[in-house]
């Protein structure tokens, strides 16, 4: 049996109206799904930025220990939002962090370590955040004693 529909009758695809009531359902999820997602990335930069000073600060008391030396971290241009750089007793920089954006960092001036890991003296927490009293948009970096970083989500007791 032959098909004796015309060629206008065989055409399929989506009629203009399909198209605009798919591209506005499309936009209407985007639009619910986009605070939510928001909210994800502030609080992966905040865990990211953490992670990354405490990895600096263990590499800090590690090279302290390596070669039996004072290794600083401190912030650049005194401000810990500008990023932080590890550097050796004579000034040498041996670590350079990039500065986060969007992310609040407050700690103390620098932390040096000496030849045995520990701390020269005890620093003031560092409080990473992202500006808001949000739980989950906050970490606590403190050192203990013997000079370990440790990681806490949460604010800063």
């Amino acid at each position: 049996m032959q098909n004796t529909a015309s060629p206008r009758e065989c055409v399929r695809g989506f009629t203009l109206i399909e198209m605009v009531a798919v591209m506005a359902i499309t936009l209407v999820l985007i639009a619910l799904a986009a605070p939510g997602f928001r909210d994800l990335m502030r609080s992966q930069t905040i865990k990211n930025t953490s992670f990354n000073l405490v990895s600096s600060l263990v590499r800090a008391r590690s090279e302290a220990v390596t070669r039996n030396a004072n290794v600083t971290v401190q912030p650049v241009s005194g401000s810990w939002l500008n990023g932080w750089v590890i550097t050796l007793a004579d000034g040498t920089q041996i670590g350079k962090s990039d500065p986060p954006s969007g992310i609040t960092i407050s700690g103390p001036a620098s932390v040096t370590f000496n030849g045995n890991g520990a701390p020269t003296a005890v620093p003031a927490p560092f409080a990473v955040s992202a500006g808001d009293a949000l739980a989950d948009n906050q970490r606590c970096v403190r050192l203990n004693l013997s000079g370990r970083p440790q990681l806490k989500k949460g604010a800063c007791s």
